[in-house]
């Protein structure tokens, strides 16, 4: 029980410290304090909406579905930042606050049940195994597939209304006729991420003019990719040390009780001299 404890906390605490550090990543790329907070209601919003549809389904939490979830948190906000990055554009296009939601959401609606489901698809085929593996990985299919799920009905319907709801005094104005102007910046004029995007408009430049080139260095690298499959070798599951010895001791039918209980005393003897360490 407390080696089960231990594993479960690992995996609370790292979907926490993930779902921190996806926070953290999206402040320092889209430079809005209210656009990031916004996305980030998202996550748990959708991890919520996915553990009632667990718990309605009979799943329980246990260590796959928490990395179900910890598999699925980083992909929660990607629909949103989407959403969000069209609705700021279309405002930057001199579009009113109401507008922008309707319009770009809409814009990008389709694409976003497109990538979504190709996702959600590949879990499609572990519900229908059978066996062992249906035991161990139809638990983490159900919790990556709802939580994505959820990640695109939070997307095309809570981030406008969140937008509408953060950007509500702007809206007055706009309601009374009043010009408001959209501020705020993708990025600064200066700094890591505006360096970093100006690299990258240049080395794009450079690559689209040999696309045949890259389409080769993208096959050699899925073939070196597949070969490496057979190179590393294959297990059913990783070997887990949780600290514990067995001894397994095979005897007839005509052996004794005490008999059997002799040797292991034997044993244990022996353990305790030969290893250190051993708590009981």
């Amino acid at each position: 029980s407390d080696d089960i404890m231990t594993s479960i906390m690992s995996v609370v605490e790292a979907m926490i410290l993930g779902g921190i550090l996806a926070i953290i990543v999206l402040f320092v790329f889209l430079k809005r304090v209210r656009t990031s907070i916004i996305i980030s209601i998202t996550m748990p919003l959708s991890i919520l909406a996915a553990l009632l549809c667990l718990y309605l389904n009979g799943t329980t939490i246990n260590l796959v579905t928490l990395g179900g979830l910890a598999v699925g948190i980083g992909m929660l906000v990607d629909n949103s930042i989407v959403v969000i990055e069209c609705i700021s554009k279309r405002r930057e296009a001199g579009e009113t606050i109401y507008d922008a939601c309707i319009n770009g959401t809409s814009e990008v609606g389709g694409s976003l049940v497109a990538s979504t489901l190709t996702t959600i698809i590949v879990f499609v085929p572990i519900l229908f195994t059978t066996g062992l593996t249906k035991e161990i990985f139809q638990d983490l299919a159900w919790a990556v597939i709802f939580s994505i799920s959820f990640s695109l009905i939070v997307s095309v319907l809570v981030i406008p209304t969140l937008y509408c709801l953060v950007y509500r005094k702007e809206m007055n104005k706009e309601k009374r006729g009043e010009k408001v102007e959209f501020t705020e910046t993708k990025v600064e004029k200066k700094g890591l991420v505006y360096s970093i995007e100006n690299k990258y408009a240049k080395i794009l430049s450079k690559i689209l003019k040999k696309p045949l080139m890259i389409v080769l260095i993208a096959l050699i690298t899925f073939i070196s990719s597949i070969s490496l499959v057979f190179a590393t070798g294959m297990e059913f599951l990783p070997p887990d040390d949780q600290g514990l010895i067995e001894v397994n001791i095979n005897y007839d039918l005509s052996t004794s009780l005490d008999e059997a209980h002799e040797d292991a005393l034997k044993v244990r003897d022996s353990l305790n001299e030969n290893i250190e360490n051993i708590e009981y």
